[in-house]
């Protein structure tokens, strides 16, 4: 059953990969993420990547409903690529990434959100995919709260303990930033949906 709280996307995709996985031990839906965590970490190297899948809809979960406790986002999917998961099967591969493109667009449709933009970004750039897939949506996000969100990147949200491992990706975003489109994108439909005098801070900041 697809949780309280999140769009029919996403939704949709967690029951995808509740059929998908092989789980049957229903109290990983109990358990909080440090909780499965501590599992994954503690199973043997031969059954880490299973358990790791099998809970993938409790974690998943938790994580679009920003209920993940004290567990910081990215400590989850920094785990994907150390647990293969661009070789999993293409329907659970698929089913994963509907849910964190969905939750990407479900986070620059509002503003401020949670967790805030820098975090999320850090939790998806761990992923090891192109940066153009988070940076696509948030150029076609200028034309309302997508605005907000990138004066908040570039007035220094990509800092913190999410970015430590990932400050080549850092330099790209920030990089990105500063290119024509979304200069002249925010120029042209942005500003009208920022705070008075921020659109020239921003500015400020891009040229």
């Amino acid at each position: 059953m697809s949780p309280d709280g999140v769009n029919k996307p996403i939704g949709e995709a967690l029951d995808e990969i509740r059929t998908l996985v092989d789980s049957r031990n229903a109290l990983l839906d109990l358990l909080d993420a440090d909780a499965i965590l501590a599992r994954v970490d503690q199973a043997a190297s031969a059954d880490a990547v299973v358990e790791f899948v099998n809970s993938l809809p409790r974690l998943l979960e938790l994580l679009v409903t920003d209920d993940l406790g004290a567990v910081r986002p990215w400590e989850i999917t920094r785990r994907f690529p150390g647990q293969g998961w661009l070789e999993w099967s293409p329907l659970l591969r698929a089913a994963v990434a509907t849910v964190f493109d969905q939750w990407w667009l479900t986070v620059l449709s509002a503003h401020p959100s949670r967790p805030p933009v820098g975090d999320v970004l850090a939790t998806l750039v761990a992923l090891e995919l192109p940066l153009s897939r988070w940076l696509h949506p948030l150029l076609h996000s200028l034309d309302g709260p997508g605005a907000r969100h990138l004066l908040d990147i570039v007035m220094g949200e990509l800092e913190g303990d999410g970015w430590e491992e990932h400050d080549d990706e850092r330099q790209q975003i920030l990089a990105w930033c500063r290119t024509e489109p979304v200069v002249m994108g925010v120029t042209l439909v942005g500003a009208v949906h920022l705070d008075e005098g921020r659109f020239g801070d921003l500015l400020d900041a891009l040229l």
